[in-house]
């Protein structure tokens, strides 16, 4: 029960903190339209991360893994929703994650008495991440975006090696198939572009429901 409780209070918690951080626009600065925002981003955070916390509970996972993966799928979501509305993927939010993850890295090590096994898996998910979709973006010839392959570079960082291979198959195989609906209802042509960080966010979730 602590454990189902302690999960919960940190699914809420960090889905509360990330809406209130989610992207906005010029317009979207005024007071009526971030109130707007923070409500329908809300909702989604919270999901995600019940059901982030309730898969890693399930799994006997680390509290401080459990909170590691709530952040993963909050961060992709973050992501998810820039990309869909800007086709960008910036920086700013990049490098966030990195920091951010850094921290965690060594508080976690500290905690577990592990800094360098975590350091390690940390680094070698980083390495896995950005060189597949960055082989990738050369062989494509910038098929994907630059910003697709920090943001897997980021997943990798914070979900492993192993994680970021998995996720990576799951987000490429939704976005095919969304590829291929809107190909055949002319929803978009072959020379379209389609954001990739939203799939990312699908991947991730297949990835957490399917049991890690």
């Amino acid at each position: 029960m602590k454990e189902i409780i302690t999960g919960g209070a940190l699914a809420l918690i960090s889905a509360v903190l990330f809406a209130l951080f989610s992207p906005v626009t010029e317009k979207e600065k005024q007071k009526k339209d971030g109130r707007k925002r923070f409500l329908l981003a809300l909702p989604v955070y919270i999901v995600t991360d019940i059901i982030s916390a309730f898969i890693a509970l399930l799994n006997d996972v680390s509290l401080p893994e459990t909170i590691s993966l709530i952040l993963t799928a909050n961060f992709i979501f973050l992501l998810g929703a820039i990309d869909l509305k800007h086709r960008r993927i910036p920086n700013l939010y990049v490098g966030a994650a990195v920091i951010f993850r850094t921290v965690f890295i060594i508080v976690q090590g500290i905690a577990e008495y592990d800094l360098a096994g975590i350091f390690l898996r940390s680094v070698i998910g980083l390495a896995a991440g950005g060189l597949i979709t960055g082989l990738a973006y050369v062989i494509s010839r910038k098929g994907i975006g630059s910003g697709d392959v920090k943001m897997f570079a980021v997943i990798g960082y914070f979900a492993g090696g192993v994680a970021v291979i998995d996720i990576l198959v799951y987000s490429t195989l939704f976005c095919c198939i969304c590829g291929i609906v809107l190909l055949v209802t002319k929803k978009c042509g072959k020379k379209d572009s389609i954001p990739m960080a939203p799939f990312a966010y699908a991947g991730t979730m297949l990835y957490i429901i399917a049991g890690m």
